[in-house]
């Protein structure tokens, strides 16, 4: 796994949430080295065009391999994805993120 997911992931997911019409509440690194982003989407966007939008801001920073499980929360929505690079110059590379979506409003 690739080191200071804040540095390599950030830039990428910030600028995603931002065309998203999200809003980044916070971001932390976990114990196990998930580094976990919470955004805010308004009630008002349906569970389908928040998972389409979702989807988007994962897009920035997926690799040739990507998994992605989405679960509900009492906030909204919970989507684990490890991504990374199985073959090649970058082989071993990858992260894990766990961003959390939080219905605001």
């Amino acid at each position: 796994m690739a080191e200071a997911p804040e540095t390599h992931l950030a830039p990428h997911l910030r600028a995603a949430v931002d065309a998203a019409g999200f809003t980044w509440l916070s971001d932390r690194i976990e114990s196990d080295g998930t580094y976990a982003v919470t955004v805010g989407v308004s009630r008002s966007v349906n569970k389908r065009a928040t998972r389409q939008r979702v989807w988007q801001i994962i897009g920035s920073i997926a690799e040739s391999s990507s998994h992605v499980v989405e679960r509900t929360s009492p906030d909204g929505a919970v989507f684990e994805v490890v991504t990374g690079e199985p073959d090649g110059a970058f082989a071993a590379h990858g992260h894990t993120l766990r961003l959390e979506i939080s219905k605001a409003g």
